[in-house]
């Protein structure tokens, strides 16, 4: 019982790992200045339907926490 709690817990640090290297590339990109606004509301997309492929439940996280920053981002850095 407790190795598969312990496989769980290490699954989910893993997705949460991916989802965060996904999320990192986007912002840093959108903080690059190089994209219309367009083109990077399209990586806060991007990195939604990777968050909801590896923890769809969790996608209300997603939308508060990674979405938010992403969008100040944009405000800051993004063209018009």
């Amino acid at each position: 019982m407790a190795d598969e709690l312990n496989g769980q817990i290490a699954d989910a640090r893993a997705q949460m790992r991916r989802l965060q290297v996904v999320v990192d590339l986007a912002c840093a990109a959108i903080r690059s200045g190089t994209y219309t606004r367009e083109e990077a509301l399209g990586f806060i997309e991007a990195a939604r339907l990777w968050a909801a492929k590896l923890c769809p439940d969790r996608l209300d996280l997603f939308d508060m926490i990674y979405a938010r920053r992403m969008q100040r981002l944009i405000e800051e850095h993004g063209r018009k």
